[in-house]
């Protein structure tokens, strides 16, 4: 069945629970799964400048939610495409905003959400309240430094938090800075430079973080490409892991906290296979791997290939590949949903297609078979980074109208019923 596009429509239909609307008056909270669902239409309205540069803007969603300053940039709409697929992810609404993302890492209680990027002149960190979706703080510090890498770092690429929820580590790019804020206060505890810093894991008990050195700057104290394990206690140096050239990018633990997963992207690709006990390279599955991710229990990994425009899906017992999937154009990041029924992937293919978007493929685990190739982007042009919410409810995608401007759309969609 082919995809079915059509343009924004005039008013967004989500299901809400009957005892949240009457507690809320009748504006309710959005995203919940019930047996017996109310149907509440919500009429948005008029949002975002087309094009234009600036422009007054409201909230594409519900009255009782601000999401954030009236200032857009980019081709970005008011109201989401509307694909007509049944048991697909659908959009319940968008937060727009003026910065640009490029990562998203949700709290364990899925309460916060912190997005590292820029405002245009500054590198900022944006922490969001997942029940308001109003912004709870801005963090901007001299350490961050502008965007354009004259001083402190180029970009903030990547954003971990640790398991009990009291850290966040944000990855300064190619100058290779790894800032550690405290997750509540929104303090600085500590910062380290890394040859690149480019992604963070954490073991389960969150008393190990791992950081990825993808080795763009020969800056102390290593330009090479490799990884760090840091004592979260300490935060001292616990080892120096050689990953034997590559470029690694992303990373992923094993539910189990035993093994320790990283894809390299570019040409040869491969995946890293790390002991953490011993902190030493077991082996290494040579598979091109740009994003990379894992199911709930650990059976499987799925790693995307810009190479074949395939999702490669590996046996973490044998370290052999399990399966070959087709998925969109340039897929390049890859979340598994929390009750490990489905897998999205992100295809950057806006520049391949004639609707001029990037789009998500739905992957069924079980069956390990594509249920739905192409679902467009929702609001704006580009897809970047997402993350799912630890219930499996939501699906939080950046969609942005340029690759390299502010402005953009946090896209939340409903996931709650993929494999009902």
């Amino acid at each position: 069945m082919e995809n079915q596009e059509q343009h924004p429509q005039s008013l967004i239909q989500r299901r809400v629970s009957r005892r949240a609307a009457l507690k809320a008056g009748g504006i309710a909270a959005v995203g919940l799964a019930f047996s017996k669902p109310l149907i509440q239409t919500i009429y948005p309205q008029p949002a975002f400048a087309q094009l234009s540069g600036t422009s007054n803007a409201n909230s594409v969603s519900s009255p009782n939610i601000t999401p954030g300053p009236a200032k857009y940039w980019g081709n970005i709409q008011s109201a989401p495409l509307q694909v007509n697929y049944t048991g697909q992810p659908q959009p319940i609404f968008g937060i727009p905003h003026s910065n640009r993302f490029n990562d998203i890492a949700i709290t364990s209680d899925g309460k916060k959400a912190f997005l590292p990027g820029t405002d245009g002149t500054n590198n900022i960190v944006v922490v969001y309240d997942l029940d308001t979706f109003e912004v709870i703080r801005t963090i901007s510090h001299p350490y961050f430094g502008p965007n354009n890498g004259s001083n402190g770092t180029k970009y903030l690429w990547a954003v971990a938090i640790t398991p009990d929820d009291s850290q966040v580590y944000v990855s300064g790019g190619n100058n290779g800075v790894i800032f550690i804020i405290d997750a509540n206060t929104y303090e600085f505890v500590r910062t380290y430079i890394y040859g690149s810093a480019r992604a963070t894991a954490f073991t389960p008990d969150g008393s190990t973080a791992y950081v990825l050195n993808s080795g763009f700057r020969n800056i102390h104290p290593i330009g090479e490409r490799d990884m760090y394990a840091i004592d979260t206690a300490t935060l001292k140096y616990r080892a120096k892991i050689d990953l034997f050239n590559g470029t690694p990018s992303s990373i992923v633990m094993r539910p189990d906290g035993k093994i320790l997963f990283v894809g390299h992207r570019r040409v040869p690709g491969k995946i890293s296979v790390v002991d953490t006990a011993s902190n030493k390279l077991l082996t290494t599955i040579h598979v091109d791997c740009e994003g990379i991710d894992i199911t709930p229990d650990g059976s499987q990994l799925y790693c995307c290939s810009k190479l074949t425009n395939e999702v490669i899906v590996i046996d973490t017992t044998t370290y052999s590949v399990a399966k070959t999937i087709p998925v969109g154009i340039n897929p390049i990041n890859v979340r598994i949903t929390a009750d490990g029924c489905a897998a999205l992937v992100t295809n950057e293919e806006a520049g391949q297609r004639d609707s001029g978007r990037d789009s998500t493929t739905r992957i069924d685990i079980s069956e390990m078979r594509v249920h739905a190739r192409r679902i467009p982007a929702f609001y704006a042009p580009y897809i970047g980074k997402s993350a799912a919410s630890p219930d499996g409810s939501r699906y939080y995608c950046l969609e942005t109208s340029s690759y390299s401007s502010p402005g953009g759309v946090i896209a939340v969609i409903d996931t709650s019923e993929l494999c009902s």
